[in-house]
């Protein structure tokens, strides 16, 4: 085949229709031209394959190479070109199909002559990534990694001060290596550290600034008082450093010390609790060169071979102290009620200065408006006996009482989070997951999962969570987890066992099993086998997940546990799932993913009726394993798109049938291979009668609703018209709220703008066709745009009745279109028109048009049309004109017009010719880089309501007006636009 391409090619010359001038050759068969299609789509296939070798090389490289910037703009290049490939062979292959009918030899020649050029621009792509020379290159570690939710300390002097004082240490020579803040738990000592890490004069001052954390943070009369091991510190150090973590452990020191040993390090150590050897670790003593040290503990005497100065942090002053309870409160101001003031004093002396039961308490009065409920909120406050020792007790009363406030569900839900291992991220959606099956919700479907999001918000309101700035994880902060494990042995309700990574399971622990209702050995580093078939009869959570070492369950191990509800496996290294699994008759949600060592599922798996929740993303199969199709009641459903097929998909998915929530690991970047997956299982979901949200998770954890149901409001993403026929066949379409965006570029943060906010909305990009799928969508909606059409020539070619809903419309790129309606079209209900880049727009109609036609219409919006010359022409209103001049009236064109907006409109040279209609409703006209309008059609007589006009102040000086008095009126009202 190339051989005969290239013999085509050498007679088809690649680039000579220039300037409209044919190539020289004077046949050229339709065979010929089929031939140079196929090649082009195989060296485009080739390219593909070709990136997607070197894109596959860099990730199994991730951790300590990164591609160069050459491959890096080689790269940006290719995935235009592919763009720019997918839409010309679909035109490519629209022309071809006519081909056999073809007469015109020269078309047939420009065809292959253009393809051929495609094809050159491919092969010298290929030929780039063949001669270059580095694809992969080292990663550098990070010069700084900044903390992003670093909390603000200015103006706090009792946290700035320290902050400012180690900074002018820092600044010191050889006297001072290692300096320490020490003071109680909670009063801002990892605060101020992160603050040093952010801080732009250490960033200068150092050429690597690390941070690590030395210990977990559990309260030491719980026992612990150790640090990490020393090799868990050298592979945080490793991973900071972006070295191969793969090698052997006792090669970590050497390969630390080999990359810092000529580096000014700047070592920030948080919440170390005994002495710690950074040699053993691999860091270099590195004094000369001006390495520093920076260490946060409770106690003062930690690590003192390495510090020379010692800062104490106390807590806040009463003055401080108000300022951040005030902060929290805002927006809300009680400045003036003398009462709430004198009561808030009070609350915030009982917190004792300290910043997190500050933060806690001051969010429980943030929704507190009333005298009475400020005082009776005192005097629960101060009805909680203390207990502990030191400033914590003062933590613990802040932490019992905000839980106290707490209905049972609500403190379920709370107490709940505790499970998870500390400074963890817990996913809302798992949180939602696992509330459900725990019945802390009261309800299932999605009213228990708004229901659910609303305990999320709540808890986040009373800082109990801290949400992050994805907003999709939510986090306890450590001394909140800790006091909440404190509590939760207090309250007794749900009796718990949980370890840290720190702690091993011992024979005690497991004896202790059979009163558990809850279990915790997530991130355990130590757990890698249990005794066989533990008594756990009550057990309704088991959470083991991220524990690397464990490899496989004893075959009867799941016997005894006939009330589990939510079994969490995410990222162990089991190889299967025992057959005692099935005796987990109640089991409601079973996470997987990230096992990618287990090669299928249990064959029986149909037995676990309940079963609700299935996340099997990431594990080590090659297929959808079949026996899912017999999980009648699965509502979530979480899977990767590497184990899909087209026809087992479809087998597995559609057998779904109680299916809510389905999301797909694409485990990709969003581009040349997103649309056809997406496809592929919008077909196998159509239907799913009952599925809200159809989820789509790319690379960095990027997840893009493709279908989403919320608050009542259907969101669809489809590539093509086909893809929403399921949706409009569905009963309700009259009636529900709905945002269909079809061909548009998918996005998780896409928002609809504030002026096309109506009920129903449908936004159309890069359109050819108008299935009948299609009209009837936009017969039903009120919010219609439509981006780069290829064929549209006019609005009215969507069939729209003279009573379609359509309230606003937005109509841009469209190329083809030289007006907007014919005379016929009367859109009763259209409020706003916006037309954007319409290169061929000459009029707003397409004949003569009648009173009535646009008779809503507010807003009329224009930008860019290079060939609008008149907006208003007398060709289209003269029977209007006619009319009214027979009826002894002032015509009327637009009733109810209350804007106009005109951007770059560089030919438009009127809007009317004269001001002979009327304008009852225009209140505001804008006008921008429109050199041609001299003159506007308005006079305080047909436009009395103006009371804007807003342009540059160059054209309206250069304005002409018929009536001087006309523009003395505007004057008034005239704007200088920005």
């Amino acid at each position: 085949m190339a051989s005969t391409v290239q013999a085509v090619a050498s007679v088809v010359t690649a680039g000579a229709e220039v300037a409209g001038v044919l190539p020289t050759v004077t046949f050229l068969s339709p065979e010929n031209v089929k031939a140079i299609y196929k090649e082009l789509k195989e060296q485009l296939d080739f390219l593909r394959a070709k990136k997607k070798d070197r894109d596959d090389e860099a990730e199994k490289e991730v951790m300590t190479m990164k591609t160069s910037y050459e491959y890096n703009d080689w790269d940006q290049r290719v995935s235009k070109i592919d763009i720019q490939m997918t839409e010309s062979l679909f035109f490519y292959k629209t022309e071809i199909e006519k081909i056999d009918k073809w007469t015109d030899m020269p078309q047939r020649i420009r065809l292959g002559a253009m393809m051929n050029n495609d094809i050159t621009k491919i092969q010298q792509l290929q030929k780039e990534l063949s001669e270059m020379r580095n694809i992969l290159v080292a990663k550098q570690p990070d010069h700084v990694v900044k903390i992003s939710n670093a909390p603000d300390i200015k103006g706090f002097e009792t946290l700035e001060n320290p902050m400012n004082t180690i900074l002018s240490l820092l600044k010191l020579g050889k006297d001072v290596r290692g300096i320490q803040i020490h003071g109680i738990l909670g009063t801002g000592k990892t605060a101020i550290m992160q603050n040093l890490n952010n801080h732009e004069e250490v960033a200068n001052m150092f050429q690597i600034v690390i941070w690590l954390k030395v210990s977990s943070d559990k309260l030491d009369v719980i026992g612990n008082t150790k640090n990490f091991s020393i090799e868990e510190l050298q592979r945080d150090v490793m991973q900071r450093l972006n070295l191969d973590e793969t090698i052997a452990v006792n090669q970590y020191k050497q390969k630390i010390w080999g990359t810092l040993k000529d580096k000014k390090y700047l070592l920030l150590l948080d919440n170390a609790k005994e002495d710690l050897s950074i040699d053993e670790i691999g860091f270099p003593y590195n004094w000369e060169r001006g390495s520093k040290i920076v260490i946060t503990s409770r106690f003062k005497f930690v690590c003192p071979s390495l510090v020379d100065r010692s800062i104490k942090i106390g807590v806040l002053t009463s003055k401080e102290a108000r300022r951040m309870f005030s902060n929290i409160l805002k927006p809300k101001d009680f400045s003036n009620n003398a009462f709430i003031m004198k009561i808030m004093r009070k609350v915030v002396d009982w917190c004792h200065g300290l910043p997190v039961a500050i933060k806690i308490v001051a969010g429980y009065f943030k929704f507190r408006d009333t005298e009475s409920s400020w005082r009776n909120g005192l005097n629960t406050l101060n009805s909680w006996p203390e207990y502990g020792d030191d400033k914590i007790k003062e933590m613990c009363r802040s932490l019992s009482f905000c839980c106290d406030l707490l209905k049972d569900a609500e403190k379920d839900c709370f107490y709940y989070g505790a499970l998870y291992p500390e400074e963890s991220n817990i996913y809302k959606d798992r949180s939602l997951d696992c509330w459900m099956a725990e019945n802390f919700l009261g309800s299932k479907g999605e009213s228990g999962r708004q229901k659910g999001r609303y305990m999320l918000e709540l808890l986040n309101n009373l800082n109990l969570f801290e949400e992050d700035e994805h907003k999709k994880c939510v986090r306890m902060h450590k001394l909140i987890r800790l006091v909440a494990l404190h509590n939760l042995q207090i309250d007794g309700k749900h009796n718990c066992l949980v370890l840290s990574n720190e702690e091993s399971l011992d024979q005690q622990n497991m004896d202790s099993w059979e009163e558990k209702h809850w279990i915790s050995l997530a991130d355990n580093k130590s757990l890698n086998t249990f005794s066989n078939s533990p008594n756990c009869s009550v057990l309704s959570t088991l959470f083991l997940q991220g524990n690397s070492n464990l490899k496989s369950f004893p075959p009867s191990f799941f016997k005894q546990m006939k009330s589990l509800r939510v079994l969490d496996l995410m990222g162990t290294n089991i190889e299967t799932l025992p057959d005692s699994l099935m005796n987990a008759i109640n089991l409601a949600v079973l996470y997987l993913n990230g096992c990618i060592n287990l090669l299928g599922l249990p064959p029986d798996i149909g037995k676990l009726e309940l079963l609700e929740v299935l996340d099997i993303s990431g594990i080590g199969v090659d297929i959808v394993p079949p026996q899912i199709r017999s999980l009648k009641h699965l509502k979530r459903f979480l899977v990767s798109s590497s184990v899909f097929s087209e026809t087992n998909i479809f087998n597995v998915i559609s057998n779904l049938t109680e299916l809510q929530e389905l999301l797909i690991d694409t485990k990709s970047e969003k581009g040349i291979y997103t649309w056809g997956i997406i496809d592929a299982v919008m077909e196998s979901v159509k239907s799913l009668r009952h599925l809200t949200s159809l989820q789509f998770r790319f690379l960095n954890d990027e997840v893009v609703d493709v279908i989403k149901v919320v608050d009542g409001v259907t969101r669809i993403y489809a590539h093509k018209e086909d893809n929403i026929k399921f949706f409009v066949e569905k009963e309700g379409l009259d009636s529900g709220s709905f945002q269909v965006f079809i061909g548009c570029p998918i996005s998780p943060d896409f928002k609809i703008p504030k002026c096309e906010r109506f009920q129903r909305y449908v936004k159309y990009c890069n359109g050819r066709d108008r299935s009948p799928a299609f009209l009837k969508l936009i017969s039903r909606a009120d919010s219609l745009v439509i981006d780069n059409h290829y064929d549209l020539k006019h609005l009215s070619e969507f069939e729209f009745s003279n009573s379609s809903p359509i309230r606003g419309c937005l109509l841009e790129h469209c190329n083809k279109i030289k007006y907007v309606v014919d005379h016929y079209s009367i859109l009763s209900n259209l409020e706003r028109l916006y037309l954007n880049d319409l290169l061929e727009l000459e009029s707003l109609w397409g004949g003569s048009i009648h009173i009535g036609n646009l008779p809503k219409l507010k807003t009329l919006k224009l930008s860019r049309c290079p060939k609008l010359i008149e907006i208003i022409t007398q060709d289209a209103v003269k029977d209007i004109i006619h009319i009214s001049h027979g009826a002894g009236q002032k015509p009327l064109v637009f009733p109810n017009l209350k804007e106009v907006v005109l951007v770059d409109m560089q030919n438009l040279t009127s809007i009317w010719e004269n001001d002979l209609l009327e304008w009852p409703a225009l209140k505001k006209v804008e006008i921008n880089k429109c050199p041609a309008l001299h003159h506007l059609p308005f006079s305080k007589d047909n436009a009395v309501r103006l009371t804007s006009i807003i342009a540059e102040e160059s054209w309206w000086e250069s304005l002409q007006w018929t009536d001087p008095e006309a523009k003395q009126h505007f004057q008034e009202y005239y704007t200088v636009a920005v």
